[in-house]
């Protein structure tokens, strides 16, 4: 399962806007919420049912950058987008926040001009394609929708030590968020602020206490305090972990929170949970020095497997001299693909046996065939999946009855250039006693034509081509020689 890594493109950018105070503010103090406790089991099944099927919903955007027109996302997408940041709010006991669908148009036309040029800014040049004001919003992704959620959450980069829009996203007090996205970057806005608000425990910690899955938990952690009579300016966090006690460095502080990089690697092995015992010292209240405060996050890892939906399947005669070819199996887990596509005698990997096509030689006689492929998704652990074993049996083709063996006198050869344009011919083999040569052509594995000659279309650009001469004589058992011809220049 791949960690949650900085992607090249995701880069993030902030600002703070006083004015979005503005149409639809709702200066409600909003509802506390204890966090739900939820067992291994179910914070696995919230991670993929909620979390991940979230990011796969499709944008829908209508939108168009050569035109500058803005467009829309989908219903769903944005439906899934608020819901993305209230899966967050909900681990860290804020309240829900609403979406605002009456100030979308204003981050709608920040992502679309981020997308025209391809750049991240919040005070942009009026130069820029598809510049428009008023230019007034607080969070820019380069990832687009509910995916560009957690890359504020994780907040990277040496720009984001204060982790300005995790905050934004978890603050109890932000009630309201509007949403715009293109395919590629998301634009949010806080659309409503209470005048006073707070979490049931009066902190909002990142990871927050209890159980979280690994894939959303980045090195850089914070801890901030929702109550007015304490000062976090001089507060330290401790950590005791699986690799021991540290004291993390703390990269950004203020009087509310502090924000520090957690030590070690953070994604744990299937199965074997990893604890994190967090100490915030330091603190005070009235210039008096305030209990220290001391949570637990672990760490889960989910674990649900790759699901097939049909094995792969083996088809052609399985014998000596003929070909096996493999057709891929499908998967019902979304985004699944399979990979490692190899082939088995016994149960054993045959060396060498890459691609879908496969052909039987003497050794494999009496002996067991089979093709194997592995699924593998986001997320998941891959599953491995084979088809019907077949066993390889010496049944001469028609017109070679018997047992004896023809000897190669002069190797087959391939004249002409391996470049595409150009027209491959094959050259017979000579053998004794005298029999016919057949040709077939294999590209990257798979036939692909039969006969003396190829020509090299653009579509064989760069992959290797194979050509396998079939020895042919009644009386005699096929014999078959490979010659490789090389990759195909362009």
């Amino acid at each position: 399962m791949p960690r949650l890594t900085r992607p090249a493109a995701a880069a993030l950018a902030l600002c703070l806007v006083p004015m979005l105070l503005g149409p639809g503010t709702s200066h409600a103090r909003p509802e506390s919420t204890a966090r739900v406790g939820l067992d291994r089991q179910q914070t696995i099944d919230s991670f993929y049912d909620r979390w991940l099927r979230n990011n796969q919903v499709p944008v829908g955007w209508t939108g168009n950058a050569a035109t500058c027109t803005p467009g829309t996302t989908s219903a769903a997408s944005e439906a899934a987008t608020i819901d993305q940041i209230n899966f967050y709010r909900e681990l860290v006991g804020s309240p829900p926040a609403a979406l605002d669908q009456t100030l979308a148009a204003m981050p709608q036309r920040a992502a679309l001009m981020m997308h025209a040029n391809g750049a991240l800014e919040h005070h942009p040049p009026p130069s820029w394609h598809c510049y428009q004001e008023p230019f007034t919003h607080n969070l820019l992704s380069g990832q687009p929708a509910a995916s560009g959620i957690t890359s504020y959450i994780h907040d990277w980069g040496p720009h984001n030590l204060p982790v300005g829009h995790r905050r934004a996203l978890l603050n109890p007090l932000n009630t309201a968020f509007a949403v715009g996205s293109t395919d590629a970057f998301n634009a949010v806005l806080i659309a409503a602020r209470a005048a006073g608000g707070t979490t049931t425990s009066g902190w909002v910690a990142w990871p927050p206490a209890g159980l979280v899955a690994s894939p959303l938990v980045s090195t850089r952690w914070s801890f901030d305090t929702t109550r007015t009579d304490l000062d976090l300016t001089d507060a330290v966090a401790t950590v005791s972990g699986p690799s021991g006690l540290s004291v993390p460095t703390v990269v950004d502080r203020s009087a509310r929170g502090i924000v520090f990089e957690a030590p070690g690697d953070l994604q744990p092995a299937v199965g074997v949970d990893a604890s994190y015992l967090v100490t915030i010292s330091g603190m005070t209240s009235a210039g008096v020095p305030a209990p220290d405060h001391t949570y637990t996050v672990t760490l889960v890892r989910p674990d649900r497997s790759v699901e097939p939906g049909s094995a792969p399947t083996v088809a052609g005669t399985a014998r000596v001299g003929d070909t096996l070819t493999a057709t891929p199996g499908t998967w019902t887990t979304v985004g699944a693909r399979s990979a490692d596509g190899r082939w088995y005698r016994d149960g054993t990997r045959i060396a060498y046996s890459f691609g879908t096509s496969y052909d039987p030689s003497r050794k494999d006689i009496g002996h067991q065939i089979h093709y194997a492929e592995v699924g593998h998704a986001d997320y998941y652990q891959p599953t491995a999946v084979s088809s019907t074993p077949v066993t390889i049996i010496e049944v001469a083709t028609p017109g070679t009855t018997g047992t004896k063996t023809l000897d190669l006198v002069r190797r087959p050869r391939v004249r002409g250039t391996v470049k595409v344009g150009r027209t491959l011919t094959a050259m017979p083999a000579k053998w004794r006693p005298s029999a016919t040569s057949t040709f077939t052509w294999v590209r990257n594995g798979r036939v692909v034509a039969k006969g003396k000659r190829l020509r090299l279309t653009k579509a064989y650009a760069g992959t290797k081509i194979v050509l396998r001469v079939t020895g042919k004589r009644s009386g005699y058992r096929p014999a078959v020689i490979k010659v490789r011809v090389g990759r195909v220049r362009r």
